[in-house]
């Protein structure tokens, strides 16, 4: 987990329980801290270092790493388990999400990347915006890969030594998953998502807004050009992701929220 200053403490503290709550205990939770935390955010981590084991909850500075990929990547070299378990600090576990996650690795172990759907609230957690479904077997993915992020990174799980093997996080400043995951196909490793939800994100009626305007437009189409250069797209299916990110991330708020209904959620 990568956690900001500006994070809200009271999301910190839900994501941090629904860890908690689980089937099966983390090993490990590693929080890579980005900036100086206030007291708040402090404060709500000691208190779940006290209820987890001793050890457990592990909280490191990120140093002079800047930004989700970099922060990751940090958390990811200090990894001690078999898997890392991927997941954001403002979201929620459902409380068998470990158990599948590893259940489906041992029952499948050609597998090395496996994600979830995820399903889509408001801030409060209360009203439930909708559903991101994903395709479930490694055919189906490497499909949708050309075209968008078969996968929801905040429900993803992967095998630490072949993440560590292709390099990590690409430091790209938006859709470094997209990339990231890019890489464990173009090598040949197989992906699956299971076909129930495991996480509850919590994304707000400002979803869209964070995903508009040209700062976003650029990291995404700087991750575009990453997953070119590796040879998972060719030069059509580049330009075609120029040109479409390019519109899309134009157009008027309400239109993309159309959009994402009608394409993107169920």
């Amino acid at each position: 987990m990568s956690l900001f200053w500006k994070e809200n403490p009271a999301y910190l503290d839900d994501s941090l329980q629904s860890l908690y709550n689980q089937t099966v205990a983390p090993g490990e939770i590693i929080l890579v801290s980005e900036g100086v935390l206030p007291p708040q955010l402090t404060e709500v981590l000691n208190k779940w270092k006290a209820r987890f084991k001793e050890g457990v909850l592990r909280v490191v500075d990120a140093g002079n790493a800047k930004g989700l990929p970099a922060c990751l990547n940090v958390g990811m070299k200090l990894a001690r388990g078999k898997y890392i378990i991927r997941f954001d600090t403002d979201d929620v576990c459902l409380p068998e999400r470990i158990e599948k996650q590893l259940a489906f690795f041992k029952d499948n172990p050609e597998v090395v990347l496996l994600s979830a759907p995820i399903a889509e609230f408001d801030l409060e957690m209360k009203t439930k915006l909708g559903v991101r479904n994903l395709p479930a077997t490694h055919e189906e993915i490497y499909k949708m890969a050309k075209w968008r992020d078969p996968f929801n990174h905040p429900a993803s799980a992967y095998l630490t030594e072949v993440a560590l093997k292709l390099g990590g996080y690409p430091l790209v400043s938006a859709a470094e998953d997209y990339a990231f995951f890019s890489i464990f196909l173009i090598n040949g490793y197989k992906a699956a998502n299971l076909k129930e939800v495991i996480v509850n994100a919590r994304t707000g009626s400002n979803f869209v807004n964070r995903r508009k305007g040209m700062k976003f437009l650029k990291g995404e189409l700087n991750s575009h050009a990453f997953i070119r250069k590796i040879g998972f797209h060719s030069t059509p299916v580049y330009l075609f992701h120029v040109v479409s990110k390019t519109i899309v991330r134009n157009l008027p708020a309400g239109l993309l929220i159309k959009i994402y209904k009608r394409f993107l959620r169920s």
